[in-house]
C-alpha cells in the first residue's frame, strides 16, 4: 500500500476517534435489499466479499468520518438497485481493497474465482487512471479508453456506481477537488452511463456536477422548478429510496430533461 494511502487511513482514523460518525447504511441493509428483490443472489458468496472488505478497511475512514466500509456497501447497494448480479455485487463490496489494503487481486482470484477478480481489477485500474485538467483533453477520447479497459461492461457499471455515490457524498472533499470530480463526472463519467442506457445515473451525475460547478445557477433552477411543482420523485430509480434516508437532498433529476442542456451550454461546460 503506497505511503500515501497509509498517512491518508491514520489521518482519517485520527479524526474519526475525535469526532465519532454513525454509520449511514449497514451490510445489514444491504441484504434487506437483496432479499427484498426477489432475486437469486449468492449469499455465502456476498457474506464473504463483506468479510474480506471489512476486515481490510477496518482502520480506514472517510473524510466525513465515516467507516470506510460505509462506501462499499452503498455502491453495492447501488446495484441492486439496478439489478446487476451476485458477481457484481461481491465485486462492489471489494472494489477499493487491491488499490488501498494490502489484499491481492490474486487473494481475490483464489477465494472468489476469476470472475469477480477480473471486475475487481478492472475497477481499479479505472480508478487509477488520473484526469487531470480534463478540460484540456479530449472527453471523448477519455470516454472511449475507459470503455475500452473495461474488458467486462460491469466494470464500467460498477465504476459509475462507484463515482455516483461519490458525488452524493462529495461535501467533504476540499472546494477546489468537488469541481474537479464534477468536471471530470460531467466530461467522462455522465457521457458514458447515457452511451449504457443507464439514464438515471447519467441525469443524477449531471445533476451532482451542476451543484458543485455552477451552485447559484443549480440553485436557482431548483427555486424555479420546486416554486412550479416540476420536481417529482421518481421512486425505484437509484438514488430515490436512498436520499430518504440520508441527510442529502434529493437529485433534481426532472429539471435535467428541460433545463441543464441550455444552463450547460451557457456556462461552457
Amino acid at each position: 500500500m503506497p505511503e500515501e494511502v497509509k498517512k491518508n487511513a491514520a489521518e482519517q482514523a485520527a479524526q474519526a476517534q475525535k469526532q465519532p460518525v454513525p454509520m449511514p447504511t449497514t451490510y445489514e441493509a444491504l441484504r434487506h435489499d437483496l432479499i427484498a428483490s426477489g432475486r437469486a443472489y449468492d449469499f455465502d458468496m456476498i457474506d464473504r466479499a463483506y468479510q474480506l472488505a471489512s476486515a481490510a478497511h477496518a482502520t480506514q475512514f472517510r473524510r466525513s468520518g465515516e467507516p470506510y466500509i460505509c462506501h462499499p456497501i452503498s455502491v453495492a447497494q447501488l446495484l441492486v438497485e439496478l439489478g446487476m448480479d451476485s458477481e457484481s455485487v461481491a465485486a462492489a463490496l471489494m472494489h477499493d481493497v487491491a488499490e488501498d489494503t494490502p489484499v491481492t487481486i490474486d487473494e481475490i482470484r483464489q477465494k472468489f474465482g476469476s470472475e469477480v477478480a477480473l471486475l475487481v481489477d478492472g475497477v481499479t485500474k479505472l480508478t487509477q487512471i488520473k484526469f487531470s485538467n480534463v478540460e484540456d483533453r479530449k472527453a471523448e477520447n477519455l470516454r472511449k479508453m475507459l470503455l475500452a479497459m473495461s474488458q467486462d461492461v460491469r466494470v464500467m457499471i460498477i465504476k459509475l456506481c462507484d463515482r455516483l455515490h461519490n458525488m452524493r457524498t462529495g461535501d467533504a472533499w476540499p472546494e477546489q477537488k468537488r469541481r474537479d470530480k464534477a468536471l471530470e463526472t460531467m466530461e467522462v463519467y455522465a457521457p458514458i452511463a447515457h452511451r449504457l442506457g443507464i439514464s438515471n445515473i447519467k441525469e443524477e451525475l449531471e445533476d451532482r456536477s451542476l451543484q458543485y460547478l455552477d451552485p447559484v445557477g443549480y440553485n436557482m433552477i431548483r427555486s424555479l422548478l420546486n416554486k412550479h411543482g416540476d420536481l417529482r420523485h421518481h421512486p425505484g430509480t437509484p438514488g430515490t429510496e436512498r436520499h430518504s434516508r440520508s441527510n442529502h437532498p434529493p437529485p433534481c433529476q426532472e429539471h435535467l430533461r428541460h433545463l441543464p442542456q441550455d444552463v450547460y451550454a451557457e456556462q461552457g461546460l
